[in-house]
């Protein structure tokens, strides 16, 4: 007993309540990391209605170049895949149109296949990494509906630009240009300091002068 009487009479240090710390709240950082490696294209599979399927992608329809994160979810009850199309002439509504009239053969021939993920069950994710060169591309599901049609005909084709990579940050630049000045500053100080004895010198000059004439007179 005496011992512990002895352990709750201890005060605490100085600067802290004696108190054991409590545990760091929940940080954001995966998802800062995630953007930090690169982009990310996250979309959604959805059935508004019977007969309409689509893809969303929140509202994305740009993303830098190179090696892009691709989440698909999907959210009916059917299975999805998802393919990127690189347009050869940037024409969406032209390639739309070809594969609504003739469905999935005719892509290969307006557009190059340049990611496919696997089919991905209802209710399941897949992500994986798709190198996007810069030009316009097209979303479409191409397995084949219960009416023999493509989803990608019932709905599922989405358009997205790709821009080039994005340039690596300046700050360090800018940083390192405010340094010099601040230094330019500090140089432009110790010439002011440098020309203070100028004039100390030049005042006791002034001075010696007159003192020299007093006792001359």
């Amino acid at each position: 007993m005496a011992a512990a009487c002895s352990g709750a009479d201890k005060k605490p240090a100085p600067g802290t309540s004696g108190l054991q710390a409590s545990p760091a709240p929940p940080t954001s950082s995966s998802s800062s990391s995630e953007s930090a490696t690169g982009p990310t294209l996250k979309v959604l599979a959805t059935q508004p209605t019977t007969d309409l399927f689509t893809f969303d992608t929140a509202g994305t329809e740009t993303v830098s170049g190179g090696a892009v994160s691709v989440t698909l979810t999907n959210g009916t009850t059917v299975a999805h895949e998802l393919r990127i199309f690189r347009l050869r002439d940037s024409d969406f509504n032209s390639f739309k149109i070809a594969v609504g009239q003739n469905g999935a053969a005719v892509a290969t021939t307006l557009a190059d296949l340049a990611y496919a993920s696997p089919t991905v069950a209802a209710g399941k994710a897949n992500t994986d990494t798709a190198n996007l060169a810069p030009g316009s591309y097209a979303l479409v599901c191409f397995l084949t509906a219960p009416d023999g049609k493509t989803y990608a005909q019932h709905g599922m084709f989405t358009r997205l630009e790709v821009t080039p990579a994005e340039a690596l940050p300046t700050g360090s630049g800018s940083s390192a240009t405010s340094t010099s000045s601040a230094a330019g500053g500090s140089g432009a100080s110790a010439s002011s300091g440098s020309t203070a004895p100028s004039s100390s010198s030049s005042s006791s000059g002034s001075s010696s002068s007159s003192s020299s004439s007093v006792t001359a007179n």
